[in-house]
């Protein structure tokens, strides 16, 4: 995939080539999405914590399809736009 960077992006990846020692753009910015990544995976985590720290959760028992079904169901019915299938 070719991306064609501009104004203060091109300059930020070309300043973090020489401050960095990155071989190239690409190495940049996939260490920026991986950051990203990484930052995004622990908000969520904390965001969990959080919840369980509050009690803000809902314990589930049973059959783990069932409650996956109604998991599903109800995401469905409240994002009808927006459902993937994965939650």
């Amino acid at each position: 995939m070719d991306i064609t960077l501009h104004g203060n992006v091109a300059k930020i990846v070309q300043e973090q080539m020489i401050k960095g020692g990155y071989q190239s753009p690409d190495d940049v910015v996939y260490e920026a999405i991986e950051l990203l990544i990484k930052q995004k995976i622990n908000n969520s985590i904390q965001r969990g914590l959080n919840d369980i720290e509050t009690r803000n959760f809902q314990t589930l028992s049973g059959n783990i399809d069932k409650v996956a079904d109604s998991i599903i169901k109800k995401h469905y019915k409240n994002d009808r736009n927006n459902f993937n299938g994965r939650g």
